[in-house]
């Protein structure tokens, strides 16, 4: 007895597929059209925004060759030791970054937008401050590799305005500090020298009394006798009794103490001053060249679109012609 073998549809007809699919070419273009219209006005709705991004590099070192100087004439380091000078642009680049993203040159600017105005015009000052923190956030610096400073905005012009006057505030700023340490060590070597030779005419005119009670006017030093001049001995003269030098040259000593101009300080301060009149790239940026993206990318989503729309036409096509007749299905039996 013979059995019929089980039927089932396991084969594709490609060619009756693709007729169906021409077929109902007008349909899926409807669909598309319709896709890309929702796309379109989706991308409409979405509020516009770009990333502008900008990378900082350290200045030539040779830009703070006399602001090393200085600092050496007063004793003092920037931040490095001796050893460490080559690195002066580098450390200079971490501080301008570390004044820049304190965020208060930043809060200036966007202060005076006329978008922000509007906005927190009728906010109190604490909350005035609070909301224009909130803006500051979307200003980032990323320093895995360079220093790429990175600003969201919702406008791309402003976006680079905002950058360019932030870095501008904060370049001016750390210049004002810099300048503003450089008066202060100024001041402290000063006042340290000025000290010391107070400290010292106080202990001159202590030995001149004394050597005007014994009456030694001209110094002694020279002719003090041993007790055993066969003995060798190390003396050192600065040791000996001061007042053994005599009132005179000792009264002498004081007069050109009180009498000093300092003029290695009025050195340094001269070109303390010299030096804020030269124009210093603190760090080494390019303001042209910012580059703006789009974070909505508005082709993006149209190309989505569309291609959601061919797909979903085609899907529709395919299902509405099965329930209607399964011709692009082989019937294979075994």
């Amino acid at each position: 007895m013979n059995k019929n073998s089980p039927s089932y549809y396991d084969e594709i007809d490609l060619i009756e597929l693709c007729k169906i699919i021409w077929l109902g070419k007008i349909k899926i273009a409807l669909i598309i059209v319709i896709s890309f219209l929702i796309g379109w006005g989706y991308s409409n709705q979405i509020p516009n925004s770009f990333t502008s991004s900008l990378t900082i590099n350290p200045g030539k070192i040779s830009e703070y060759s006399e602001l090393e100087n200085i600092y050496d004439e007063l004793g003092n380091s920037f931040g490095f030791k001796k050893k460490e000078a080559n690195k002066i642009n580098q450390i200079m680049l971490r501080t301008f970054v570390d004044e820049l993203m304190d965020y208060e040159e930043l809060i200036l600017v966007l202060g005076d937008n006329e978008k922000i105005k509007k906005s927190i015009s009728k906010l109190s000052a604490e909350e005035e401050r609070q909301e224009l923190f909130n803006y500051a956030k979307s200003f980032t610096l990323n320093i895995d590799t360079d220093y790429v400073l990175s600003f969201n905005w919702h406008n791309d012009k402003q976006s680079r305005n905002i950058i360019e006057q932030t870095l501008y505030l904060t370049a001016v700023n750390l210049e004002k500090s810099i300048y503003k340490d450089l008066e202060y060590k100024l001041e402290v070597e000063i006042k340290k020298a000025v000290k010391a030779n107070q400290e010292r005419v106080v202990y001159l005119s202590e030995q001149s009394s004394i050597a005007r009670e014994l009456d030694i006017i001209d110094s002694q030093v020279d002719s003090i006798n041993l007790a055993k001049p066969t003995l060798e001995l190390n003396i050192n003269t600065n040791n000996v009794a001061y007042y053994l030098r005599g009132y005179r040259a000792i009264e002498k000593e004081i007069q050109l103490i009180k009498n000093r101009k300092y003029k290695n300080f009025a050195e340094i301060r001269k070109k303390i001053t010299n030096l804020k009149e030269m124009k210093i790239n603190w760090v080494d940026y390019n303001i042209y060249l910012i580059n703006v993206t789009s974070n909505k990318n508005a082709k993006n989503i149209l190309l989505k679109s569309i291609i959601m729309g061919i797909i979903v036409g085609i899907l529709y096509v395919l299902v509405s012609n099965a329930f209607r007749s399964p011709r692009i299905f082989r019937k294979k039996t075994n």
